[in-house]
């Protein structure tokens, strides 16, 4: 999930070595904890294409026009197809709610402002002032989710074999979904990852693989693509390792964790 807002780059592998890992991102297990109910979670939407670790952010956006239109009503298609395209980012999973209804309200306000102004006075030239390109790339980048806390268990288990950020998650929203998580597999299969809003307005996604699971926690609603990034980062992690992990030997410097990328800047 290059796109024109996206500045992150592809990262290498840190060694394995505990020293390393530490001075970046601290390792840190952690035993178990009070049990909960389990939260149902929202099931993802298909994944469309992939973005990078900033996801949220669309390449094929239009920029915006920087000429002055040419008449109000070439300012008032422009700001239709606007609207139309941002719909369509919507859909196709490039974008989450916040920055959705960010963006189009900008548009749609735009439009009804130039609306106003010509059915008031055809003759005045006030238009031109609120048809300038506006600041949707800003609202894209602050609405954008953002990764804030990640950590990577074994199924069936409540101490993590790594975690990085902060705030983490609840343990009474985590708990109940490590628990259940191995039954629910062993029922239905491989499972797409899933997301759930807590209290307070971060997003708890939850990423299944074979043998472990990667948890993340966001701070706003992530969008399709980059619900569709962390499960190809955690299956390229369970890929990585699949020896280690095919013998149960989940020693932090063994191991490599695709899911940093998302920490780099």
């Amino acid at each position: 999930m290059a796109d024109e807002g996206d500045r992150r780059q592809s990262v290498t592998p840190q060694p394995p070595d505990d020293t390393t890992n530490q001075s970046r991102s601290p390792i840190r297990p952690t035993g178990p904890v009070d049990k909960g109910q389990p939260p149902q979670l929202v099931p993802a939407r298909p994944p469309a294409g992939l973005l990078g670790p900033s996801a949220g952010r669309s390449g094929d956006a239009t920029p915006e026009k920087t000429e002055a239109e040419s008449s109000p009503e070439d300012a008032l298609e422009r700001l239709r197809q606007r609207m139309t395209q941002v719909a369509e980012e919507f859909a196709a999973g490039k974008l989450n709610r916040a920055q959705f209804h960010a963006i189009y309200n900008r548009y749609s306000e735009r439009r009804r402002i130039i609306e106003q102004l010509i059915s008031r006075d055809p003759g005045s030239q006030a238009w031109q002032q609120v048809a300038r390109p506006g600041h949707t790339s800003f609202l894209r980048e602050h609405f954008a989710a953002r990764v804030l806390y990640f950590a990577l268990y074994p199924l069936g288990r409540n101490a993590p074999i790594v975690q990085q950020g902060e705030p983490s998650p609840p343990p009474e929203a985590l708990l109940p979904i490590l628990r259940v998580l191995p039954d629910v597999l062993a029922e239905k299969g491989r499972l797409a990852p899933a997301r759930r809003q807590l209290q307070g307005g971060h997003w708890l996604v939850v990423a299944p693989g074979q043998h472990t699971v990667s948890i993340f926690l966001f701070s706003l609603e992530p969008s399709a693509q980059q619900l569709a990034q962390i499960d190809d980062l955690h299956q390229d992690f369970e890929r990585a390792n699949a020896f280690a992990l095919s013998r149960r030997d989940y020693t932090p410097r063994r191991l490599v964790f695709p899911q940093r990328a998302l920490f780099e800047v």
